[in-house]
């Protein structure tokens, strides 16, 4: 089945890089070069955490440091009712699938995420330009949603990766 959308040279593509040029000329100004469909090959695609894996990675990374499955179910235990063997598991898990590493501290295990918060937030949105249909569309669709203080943030983010490739 093709959808009117995808047939090339319809009104709606034609609109839609349109708005693609328009939103990267106001994100970026002039005189910036992007390249287009630029991939990094990865062996591993960052998925979304299930629920209470998000809530354990936020105490984790809001702690700063390598913690304990206690530090952690005694920081939740104030905001809700949970079994200790349930932060235990959820823990144990997230280790199992690389979010945590781990090191055993005399009986218990002290655990460290394996990347920043920021950093799994930019890989989510990087797999969502690759698995998320054109990345041009996606960019565009994106870039179209953001009001003037985040294209500012972007450009300025933009502008300094610029500068540090300059310099070296």
């Amino acid at each position: 089945m093709v959808l009117w959308s995808s047939v090339p040279g319809s009104p709606y593509l034609t609109e839609i890089k349109q708005a693609r040029i328009g939103c990267i000329s106001r994100l970026f100004g002039t005189g910036i070069a992007i390249g287009a469909n630029v991939r990094e090959s990865r062996a591993v695609q960052v998925r979304r955490f299930g629920e209470l894996e998000t809530v354990v990675m936020d105490r984790v990374w809001d702690h700063g440091g390598a913690v304990t499955v206690r530090g952690v179910f005694d920081d939740l235990a104030h905001d809700r009712q949970i079994a200790y063997t349930t932060v235990m598991s959820t823990m144990d898990n997230l280790h199992r699938k690389g979010w945590l590493q781990r090191e055993r501290v005399g009986k218990a295990f002290s655990y460290w995420p394996t990347m920043t918060r920021e950093e799994h937030s930019a890989r989510l949105m990087h797999d969502a330009f690759d698995v998320g249909g054109d990345s041009d569309l996606v960019l565009a669709f994106f870039l179209k949603q953001m009001d003037e203080h985040d294209a500012v943030r972007v450009r300025d983010a933009l502008r300094r990766i610029i500068d540090d490739q300059e310099e070296s």
